[in-house]
């Protein structure tokens, strides 16, 4: 697991159970924590745009510490967004040698784990 130095959050974001969900799992998903598992469901569907298709938890984690080989000094999360079984999470990130924007698209299952996921990833 690694240490996120400084997380910002919008302010809305405990309004709704889904959003407090989403920025818990966003927080332990960056900080590479193998508690994102309790998030997901064992046959996960993640669509990185433009770079990877994968299924399954082992790919999963695989995929993560690929994508994310760098320590993250600065996460920023500019909007959470929920709407029935689907979800958005938006932001920025700032690591030790680059900076990327980021957006989630999330699907949840009706016991609020994630089935699905669509990223897009922006290094700036």
């Amino acid at each position: 697991m690694r240490k996120i130095i400084n997380v910002h959050l919008p302010e809305d974001c405990g309004n709704a159970p889904r959003k407090l969900l989403l920025k818990d799992f966003i927080q332990t998903f960056f900080a590479k924590d193998e508690k994102v598992f309790a998030y997901l469901v064992d046959d996960i569907k993640w669509d990185i745009v433009g770079k990877r298709h994968i299924s399954g938890k082992n790919d999963f984690w695989d995929a993560l510490n690929s994508i994310l080989s760098d320590d993250i000094n600065e996460l920023w999360i500019s909007n959470i967004i929920t709407h029935g079984n689907t979800a958005s999470v938006n932001g920025w990130a700032l690591c030790s040698f680059s900076k990327f924007e980021f957006c989630h698209v999330f699907v949840f299952t009706s016991s609020n784990k994630l089935k699905e996921i669509k990223t897009f990833l922006i290094y700036l």
